[in-house]
């Protein structure tokens, strides 16, 4: 992602260093020259300017003077919030944090279906082709268990 110049950075924000604290050098909206710049979304600081830009990149630009792009800009410390310029450097692949999340997809089908809380008993039951597995299970992830075990069971056989 390409930064906005460095100039019209450095006329909207003051960077310190020592602390990695943003701070506005213009009125933007109800924000107040001095006020704290940026905000986090998903523990990640990013300032809003021309799009949104990550803050440890905005701190390298600002610091060094020239836009840290194509590399990146990660956090030596592994702490997205500390952007003190002694814990940036730069690298060739992004940072863990800001790799995509996995989206948690739907359950396999065998669980929605082989997986039931008995009303009666108020234990978990485990079924696999139609017939109970081993009685009844605490926890669902015990019954979880039970019918993973007895289709790898299946397949060895």
């Amino acid at each position: 992602m390409t930064l906005p110049p460095i100039h019209e950075l450095q006329a909207l924000f003051h960077y310190n260093q020592l602390t990695g604290v943003f701070t506005y050098l213009q009125q933007r909206g109800p924000r107040k020259i001095g006020d704290s710049a940026g905000s986090t979304q998903g523990n990640i600081p990013y300032l809003f300017f021309g799009g949104r830009q990550p803050a440890a990149s905005v701190a390298w630009a600002m610091a060094h003077g020239a836009d840290p792009s194509p590399q990146h800009v990660i956090c030596i410390d592994g702490n997205p919030l500390n952007l003190a310029l002694a814990n940036l450097a730069l690298s060739d692949s992004p940072p863990c944090y800001l790799s995509p999340r996995r989206k948690r997809g739907r359950r396999p089908g065998w669980e929605r279906t082989d997986i039931r809380r008995s009303k009666k008993t108020g234990f978990w039951v485990a079924k696999y082709k139609g017939e109970t597995i081993g009685g009844e299970y605490y926890t669902r992830q015990e019954a979880i268990s039970a019918r993973r075990l007895a289709a790898m069971e299946d397949e060895d056989a």
